[in-house]
């Protein structure tokens, strides 16, 4: 999956909802509520070569809203609790156990995780 198949699926499984306006932006509602109008100044074209540009996905439309759990310490244990993922540190290397070898951030290795355990949640809701 992608990291936009894998946000979208995590906050469906979070209960956000959303539908995408006439006019081209995104109306997201959060799970305690809140609304968000999103994606309202996307721009159309690139201001340097005037050439047409995506348009918004959902996903550009959460990280507005400020659901970032692959790069936000608290949405991620917030998506964790709400869905009781047990969470426990992913610890990743690279190279040889001895001296030389490299520690990947555990904390965004541990994020991952959640967002992947989350998004399997979300695939599997109707």
């Amino acid at each position: 999956m992608t990291d936009r198949e894998l946000l979208e699926l995590a906050a469906k499984a979070a209960g956000w909802t959303w539908w995408r306006s006439k006019h081209g932006y995104w109306n997201l509602t959060a799970p305690d509520g809140r609304q968000y109008d999103a994606c309202h100044n996307w721009p159309a074209f690139d201001a340097s070569t005037g050439e047409k540009l995506a348009e918004p996905t959902v996903y550009d439309a959460l990280i507005e809203a400020g659901f970032d759990p692959e790069n936000n310490d608290g949405d991620a244990l917030r998506l964790a609790v709400k869905l009781r993922i047990n969470v426990e540190p992913v610890y990743v290397w690279h190279g040889p156990w001895t001296n030389g070898g490299t520690l990947e951030d555990p904390y965004a290795a541990t994020r991952r995780a959640i967002v992947r355990a989350a998004a399997e949640i979300g695939r599997n809701m109707k």
